[in-house]
């Protein structure tokens, strides 16, 4: 999974930089309060900037999409419990690796952007 915190340049400029890396520990802390239960102990990472990696075994689909909206209620109820003055929402891409088509990690990172990019666009649309 890839995750891109929503108009995170707006926290920075709005608020200081400072209120925006506490933004990015809140997500961190989000990412891993969500994924303790994992039986297989994803890999969590910052990506960079306002992005995260989450490395997971996952049976199907259905889980993935649990973890993703897991990960999502954990970082607006981490927000709102710091008493933060902004909301704090993401988007989460996914790619699955396919053994029988292997392709290199930057290549399964690519893919899980594009569905990142088809969630947030998703979700302006819709007002």
């Amino acid at each position: 999974m890839i995750l891109d915190v929503d108009h995170f340049k707006g926290i920075n400029d709005k608020y200081g930089h400072i209120e925006g890396d506490m933004a990015l520990v809140t997500v961190a802390e989000s990412l891993k309060l969500s994924c303790t239960d994992s039986k297989n102990r994803p890999f969590l990472s910052r990506y960079g900037g306002d992005e995260f990696i989450v490395i997971m075994e996952a049976e199907d689909e259905k889980y993935v999409l649990q973890t993703a909206k897991t990960i999502r209620e954990n970082i607006t109820r981490l927000n709102e419990e710091s008493g933060a003055p902004f909301k704090l929402e993401a988007c989460i891409g996914y790619a699955k690796y396919d053994y029988d088509n292997p392709v290199t990690i930057p290549q399964l990172i690519a893919k899980a952007d594009e569905k990142l990019y088809e969630m947030k666009n998703n979700r302006d649309n819709m007002g």
